[in-house]
């Protein structure tokens, strides 16, 4: 409720700000030297404010729209940028979160944070070769972290490689034994394995009866 009230005070505020920069700019005066610069520029951080305030109400294409204005400033850009492609992640707009992050990624290539972001949206993206090989680089580079371990592990389950999703969990239980994800992809991993089996039992069957017809 209170990330709710101090957002749509934002909002509010906005209007406010908006109103009266309209209303200035009506009235007939002489320009002062960079009045127009620093105009421009206090628009666009209301406009970088709104964005933020609609992304906490959780209504992200309107922050969208919002973060894009915001970017026009040159000084703002790189924060919007990040925080745009962050808002198309939560909406589920892979592509357009893909070609940011991947932006920012090139701007920033050691940034883990950046990393892991961008090999999540490749997995979601159905990029599963990419987000793999980004797992195994992060699993290597980030050894005090199990997240691009829990991750990868997830990716190849979903892609029925029991083997070595089995491997990886092996290291999960090696460098992280306190994981709470361990049980759920024994879980998996035993499901995975009783289907493959049921699998092969029936394909065995179709073989042995096309045999005695």
């Amino acid at each position: 409720m209170k990330k709710f009230v101090n957002s749509m005070r934002v909002l509010l505020a906005a209007s406010l700000f908006f109103a009266s920069i309209f209303s200035c700019t009506s009235s007939a005066h002489f320009p002062i030297p960079g009045e127009k610069k620093v105009t421009q520029a206090a628009l666009h951080a209301e406009y970088f404010l709104i964005a933020d305030a609609y992304a906490e109400l959780e209504k992200y294409d309107k922050a969208v729209q919002y973060y894009k204005l915001a970017m026009r400033d040159v000084n703002l850009y790189w924060s919007a940028l990040y925080k745009l492609g962050r808002a198309y992640a939560l909406l589920k707009n892979w592509a357009e979160a893909k070609d940011i992050y991947e932006k920012l990624l090139a701007r920033d290539p050691q940034n883990m944070s950046l990393k892991l972001s961008l090999a999540y949206i490749q997995a979601m993206s159905g990029n599963f070769d990419e987000a793999k090989s980004a797992y195994e680089n992060l699993i290597d580079e980030q050894r005090e972290n199990e997240t691009p371990l829990v991750n990868y592990i997830a990716i190849l389950l979903s892609q029925e490689e029991i083997e070595a999703s089995e491997a990886q969990l092996a290291i999960l239980k090696e460098r992280f034994p306190e994981s709470t994800a361990i049980s759920d992809f024994e879980k998996r991993i035993d499901d995975a394995r009783k289907k493959q089996a049921e699998e092969n039992e029936t394909e065995e069957l179709s073989a042995n009866e096309q045999v005695v017809e």
